[in-house]
């Protein structure tokens, strides 16, 4: 959704004038260098994920009910 929106304000609500897998390559290789949205946000999450399955385990053993032998 916010990917179409850019490239629609890139072009103008036109038609994309170069292949969007292209657009997102560096400026060195004659590209716009613009962000990846979707690949930004996926990065983002990843660290989140990895917090969470270390916070949970935690806050059951200090609170009762999680017994991590039995995962």
């Amino acid at each position: 959704m916010v990917k179409d929106k850019m490239f629609r304000l890139l072009w103008k609500n036109k038609k994309d004038k170069i292949k969007r897998t292209s657009i997102y390559q560096d400026l060195s290789t004659g590209s716009l260098g613009m962000v990846h949205i979707e690949l930004m946000i996926k990065s983002l999450r990843r660290p989140w994920i990895k917090r969470l399955l270390f916070i949970i385990p935690d806050f059951f053993n200090k609170h009762g009910g999680f017994d991590a032998t039995r995962m």
